[in-house]
């Protein structure tokens, strides 16, 4: 009974234990989905809320970790706190990585490459993007191959590739409009319809930034129709439709407006507008409201634009001193911003000289190392040329060597069958048959017919010796060797 209640208790612990890991798995992923649903509504809570899922991290799994990750990053992304939402895109990547969550991966580098464009950092940015987009290869997702397309164009554009910059947005659109993603297609062709403005194709561009405004409505995107509008005053401005640009960049203002929002290229753009139909009172009060924000934002390139540009208002209308004036402060800010920028300009020439420098040295080893290649190549070939002619050399002489002894022999052959013949001769034959006939007539019959045979033996080997044939040679001289000593005798 006692070991029953045990093992009921350790039971029951277990039990327990497993529960409360369940609820604060359960409770790190309702906290996840919280504030997932916050973030989509912009709400001011999505922070604490972040920030509590941040605190519980530790509790979570690979994949709940990288979701907290993907959040914090994004809302830092669109609050524009770049160093916030690359730190956190580095850990969801990291962890996407550990876990092999590939549409994790691919947009996190898609978001590394984007804020390391705002960075300045355009090299790197290329580089995670590039990556994201190979592996986008195997991905099932279009947002994501879109996504990285939209940013790669970006980049395009600040290096001046404004066609290619152009194809890669158009692929990014179609993308979107495969899975229906009305508001990334809404942002493509508003970008789509910028590009072309600058490229003084002022039709295209007004179609795209159209398609951008009706979908920024359909979506009821304020701030996408501000920006649809503001770009169409824009672009009509320099259609010379005055009173088209007026009314979209009203449109645009009373949109910004209800937003609570102020725009300085709305501003500026209005000053030019009014300036063209010649109400320049209003012309005055858009470019200062457009002055005054540059310098809240406290940028320099915008403010010293807005300088120049209303200091040749100002001129245009003969007003001298106010023209002086706003002349006098663009050169003044654009000395402190050029003394500003001087160490690092200098810093920045330094660096891509000594980058030249680095890329000679390159290819100067690298020319180095072909020569060198081709050298050794050259020089097999040679030896390979020397190792044959050596052969051919040797077996020719070889050859000659052979054909040579194969000669001698011959002419042995040869020599022996002359000495053959020569001692062949009539004395021979008649010793030859005295010695048969002294036999017969001591009635020695047996040695007689003995040799009779030989000598036919020997006559028989001696007709057939041929040129050439050595071994018959050697038995007629051998044979005829057998005889001679009675023909001597006789």
């Amino acid at each position: 009974m006692v070991l029953k209640n045990q093992k009921k208790y350790i039971l029951s612990v277990l039990l327990c234990l497993f529960a409360g890991w369940l609820c604060k798995a359960e409770k790190l992923s309702s906290l996840i989905t919280k504030a997932d649903s916050l973030n989509k509504q912009r709400s001011e809570t999505t922070v604490p809320m972040l920030y509590q899922c941040l605190e519980k991290i530790e509790e979570g799994t690979g994949e709940e970790k990288v979701k907290v990750y993907r959040l914090l990053a994004k809302y830092f992304l669109r609050k524009e706190q770049v160093d916030s939402a690359y730190k956190y895109s580095l850990l969801r990547l990291e962890w996407a990585k550990k876990n092999q969550i590939y549409d994790d991966i691919i947009m996190a580098q898609t978001d590394l490459g984007e804020l390391l464009g705002k960075k300045g950092d355009y090299q790197k940015a290329l580089h995670y993007l590039s990556k994201a987009r190979e592996l986008s290869k195997v991905s099932q997702s279009p947002e994501a191959r879109a996504k990285i397309l939209a940013n790669q164009a970006y980049l395009y554009y600040l290096f001046e590739k404004k066609q290619g910059s152009l194809n890669l947005l158009k692929s990014a659109l179609k993308l979107y409009e495969q899975v229906h993603d009305t508001m990334n297609m809404a942002y493509i062709n508003n970008n789509l319809g910028i590009l072309y403005k600058n490229q003084d194709r002022y039709d295209s561009a007004l179609v795209y930034l159209k398609q951008s405004y009706i979908q920024s409505m359909i979506l009821k995107d304020t701030l996408g129709m501000a920006s649809a509008c503001n770009n169409m005053g824009n672009t009509l401005s320099l259609f010379r439709d005055m009173k088209g640009a007026i009314r979209y960049l009203e449109k645009s203002l009373f949109y910004y407006q209800a937003l609570g929002r102020e725009e300085m290229t709305l501003y500026s753009n209005l000053g030019r507008v009014y300036t063209q139909l010649e109400q320049y009172d209003k012309s005055v009060i858009y470019f200062n409201k457009a002055l005054e924000l540059a310098y809240k934002q406290g940028e320099s390139k915008k403010i010293m634009g807005l300088l120049e540009e209303i200091s040749g208002f100002y001129r245009e209308q003969k007003k001298w001193q106010q023209a002086f004036y706003f002349l006098s402060e663009y050169h003044d800010l654009k000395e402190r911003e050029y003394k500003k920028e001087l160490p690092e300009l200098i810093d920045r020439i330094q660096a891509a000289a000594d980058l030249k420098v680095k890329e000679k040295t390159i290819a100067l080893l690298t020319e180095k190392n072909n020569y060198q290649a081709l050298y050794l190549k050259n020089k097999n070939i040679v030896i390979l040329l020397l190792v044959a002619i050596v052969l051919v050399v040797l077996g020719l002489g070889f050859s000659i060597y052979s054909h040579k002894q194969a000669e001698n022999k011959r002419r042995e052959i040869v020599m022996e069958q002359r000495l053959l013949r020569s001692q062949m001769n009539p004395h021979f034959f008649f010793n030859t048959l005295t010695i048969i006939q002294s036999f017969v007539v001591r009635n020695e019959a047996k040695l007689a017919g003995k040799y009779i045979a030989k000598f036919a033996r020997l006559m028989r080997e001696f007709l057939r010796i041929q040129p050439g044939i050595k071994l018959r040679c050697i038995k007629s001289y051998r044979l005829w060797k057998t005889i001679y000593p009675y023909s001597n005798c006789v």
